[in-house]
């Protein structure tokens, strides 16, 4: 369907949007899939969501990441956005007059220390504001247990670091648009550990040795208390028996 244009400057600003609507078919699979473990009320809000930005979380645009939140008890919801979805929600608002190429502090090293892009949005006429955003590795690399950035990051941290800082600028130029909004890459400390429509748990304790493990029930069996002493009588001097 095709949105009604309006021609403003050298520019084009859309007026309408086709709305995106879901059946109950792919509402189905996407409660079984994408927002796995969402209750109704999670599944609703990222539904009107994905209407709200039209997103379509079927090609990869929006996804939804739940993880434990120590402080609410409780598992939370949260809604991730590919790159792609940044970029066709910057667009369709007709004002996003270009992205650069990210730069980098040194492409000779095993990773860069920080990427830079610059978002370019049309002002009034045809002005156009830049956004810049530099984004630094040791602020979203990935780390695994070992210390070390794990696979993605190992391997392409020249195009991750980019997508953060494409992410942020995206956001900045367009903050009504991408507000609150946060892509895949900018969460991955966040997400280690965890896949899209999967739970994190909170660790739960548990004896290191056998040794503990028998400290641990003792200190769970309830204390034992003295049965009362009976009252005696002394028999040290007892008192003659009459006798007739």
């Amino acid at each position: 369907m095709a949105s009604e244009l309006a021609v403003a400057g050298k520019h084009e600003t859309r007026l309408a949007h086709p709305t995106m609507e879901f059946s109950n078919e792919q509402t189905r699979i996407l409660a079984e899939t994408i927002a796995k473990g969402c209750d109704q009320n999670e599944l609703g809000f990222f539904l009107n969501v994905c209407k709200l930005k039209r997103l379509d979380p079927f090609g990869g645009q929006v996804h939804v990441v739940k993880r434990w939140d120590s402080d609410l008890g409780r598992e939370k919801m949260t809604i991730q956005v590919g790159i792609d979805g940044f970029r066709v929600i910057a667009a369709r608002t007709g004002e996003h007059a270009g992205t650069t190429e990210p730069e980098y502090d040194s492409e000779d090293g095993q990773h860069p220390n920080w990427a830079r892009v610059t978002v370019y949005r049309y002002g009034r006429g045809d002005e156009k504001i830049p956004y810049t955003v530099k984004a630094r590795f040791s602020e979203f690399v990935v780390t695994k247990k070992d210390g070390n950035a794990n696979r993605m990051w190992a391997t392409k941290p020249y195009v991750m670091l980019a997508k953060c800082a494409e992410a942020q600028a995206l956001r900045k130029a367009f903050p009504d648009e991408l507000s609150g909004m946060y892509a895949d890459e900018e969460m991955g400390q966040a997400d280690e550990g965890t896949t899209p429509a999967s739970v994190t748990k909170p660790p739960v304790s548990m004896p290191k040795s056998t040794d503990d493990k028998k400290s641990a029930a003792q200190t769970q069996k309830p204390a034992q208390t003295a049965p009362p002493q009976a009252q005696t009588t002394s028999t040290a001097n007892p008192a003659p028996a009459n006798t007739p």
